[in-house]
């Protein structure tokens, strides 16, 4: 998804330039995606160290190449699906606004600090899924 910048003004009366990463800043969400996954690796699906590894170089043709909508529909992928926590409403509202939509609810899907938490199913059919 490519997010068009805009700048937006925060409660706090700060002011932010939204937009999509470029490939010279693949530096800051490489370093971002490192410590996440060392934080959150048993939240994930792979090991801590996995995106140690990733070099800026990489990451920055990642960047330049993602479209992901555009990316599955030109693979063929049709269907799409995501879990999200039910407390991530900003995250809700982000996918809701990129066109999936939500199908269902997981109960106990994950346990954050010892105690079970829902999950959201969400899904996005692409332009060529069979009618």
């Amino acid at each position: 998804m490519i997010v068009h910048e805009a700048t937006v003004r925060l409660q706090s009366g700060a002011s932010v330039l939204l937009r999509s990463p470029r490939p010279d800043d693949a530096g800051a969400p490489l370093q971002f995606v490192r410590a996440l996954s060392h934080e959150s690796w048993r939240n994930l699906g792979h090991p801590a160290a996995y995106f140690d590894a990733f070099d800026e170089d990489s990451e920055a043709v990642i960047i330049d190449r993602y479209d992901a909508f555009a990316e599955a529909e030109r693979v063929g992928v049709w269907n799409l699906s995501l879990r999200v926590r039910t407390f991530n409403t900003p995250a809700i509202a982000l996918y809701e606004h990129a066109g999936f939509f939500r199908v269902g609810t997981m109960q106990a899907a994950a346990l954050i600090e010892g105690l079970p938490e829902d999950e959201h199913i969400y899904q996005r059919l692409g332009s060529r899924h069979p009618s």
